[in-house]
């Protein structure tokens, strides 16, 4: 009857394997193991124990945190205006006047004009914002045990929630809090019109079924009614395009032109390039600009339906104010009912039509 060898000890009949067992890296990491101590200990010798398993549990963290996909215009539709702290209201000074003798006087007129000056203030309400976060003691524990810093949470979270109300007050005003608030795209200071028909097939203003053509002229026909309104002062011409999200398509469709009845392919690759390069304001050196505009847009326009908005963006005739930025308050989180809560708070105007001739809606787009 042949002697029983144990497998170990034929394993050691490798050199290789034999040397690196008796090397003192391995009793080092294998005394840590069996100790329960932390050992740092290089890629070898964890590799050699298997300790890499050990430590890292079979596990690779994502450390980012990942927040809930939503689109926020705000920022980008108006001029925002800043400081101001805890008012109460903001106001506007406006000045008016009137010549009765525009053309003067002379040797052959004796009739001295006269301006009449008038100066006003309008007063707008101001609105405060606050939220408190509330972050269970163990999800707390949890959080830093992770080495994940339950502030950088909440600050981002609340961050979120604050770009969700200024949303709502730019675009369509303080509803919830105040009847007769209106915002950007649903003043009754702007002058509302439904969109001119297009030429091709049903007439319509939809967009649906508009040529790129009848697109560059809805834009360029808003410009010129704002430029008119405004006394042809060039400096009323709009610079900025809001464009609900679900239309935006139809500016990047390829742009041509109908040259007797022929269509012609143009050398601009769609419609939003050929308006940039041909827009009626190009001639006083005015270059429009386009915002694709998530959810606001989308019934705004009479009868609930699309409108696209054209506007001077200058703060001079249009501003939002954020009179308080949003910020934490109380220091650091304090302990409440076995629970962190931080406390933010924020203060903001309402959109200011200071010049509402310079805007203008077109609807049932």
């Amino acid at each position: 009857m042949s002697k029983y060898i144990p497998a170990p000890r034929q394993l050691r009949q490798d050199p290789a394997l034999e040397a690196a067992l008796r090397s003192s890296s391995y009793r080092r990491a294998i005394a840590a193991l069996r100790s329960r101590r932390d050992v740092d200990m290089g890629a070898a010798d964890a590799v050699s124990t298997g300790s890499i398993f050990l430590q890292s549990e079979l596990n690779k963290a994502d450390t980012r945190l990942h927040m809930p996909m939503e689109g926020h215009t705000w920022f980008q539709a108006v001029p925002l205006t800043n400081g101001g702290g805890w008012v109460d209201t903001e106001t506007a000074e406006f000045v008016a006047g009137g010549d009765t003798n525009v053309d003067g006087t002379g040797t052959g007129a004796n009739d001295i004009g006269v301006v009449n000056f008038q100066r006003s203030q309008d007063v707008y309400p101001t609105f405060a914002w606050q939220r408190s976060v509330r972050i269970p003691l163990i999800e707390s524990l949890k959080l830093a045990q992770a080495n994940k810093s339950p502030n950088d949470i909440l600050d981002k979270f609340i961050r979120l929630t604050w770009n969700k109300t200024m949303d709502q007050r730019v675009y369509l005003g303080p509803l919830n809090q105040k009847s007769g608030q209106t915002g950007l795209v649903n003043s009754t200071l702007v002058t509302a019109q439904a969109a001119p028909n297009g030429t091709q097939g049903t007439p319509s203003p939809s967009w649906n079924t508009k040529n790129p053509i009848d697109l560059v002229n809805d834009v360029n026909s808003m410009a010129k009614a704002v430029w008119a309104a405004n006394g042809y002062d060039t400096r009323a011409i709009p610079n900025r395009f809001l464009i609900p999200a679900t239309a935006w398509d139809r500016l990047l469709q390829p742009m041509y032109l109908n040259v007797a009845g022929t269509p012609q392919v143009s050398v601009y690759e769609n419609v939003l390039k050929y308006i940039e390069e041909n827009y009626y304001g190009r001639a006083f050196g005015v270059k429009p600009e386009f915002l694709a505009v998530p959810n606001w847009l989308e019934t705004a326009g009479a009868g609930n339906t699309r409108r696209i908005m054209a506007y001077r963006f200058d703060d001079e005739y249009v501003n939002f104010g954020i009179l308080q930025d949003l910020q934490r308050v109380g220091g650091p989180l304090s302990l409440q009912d076995g629970a962190f809560v931080a406390t933010y708070v924020g203060n903001t105007g309402i959109v200011k039509f200071l010049a509402p001739t310079t805007a203008l809606y077109y609807d049932q787009i």
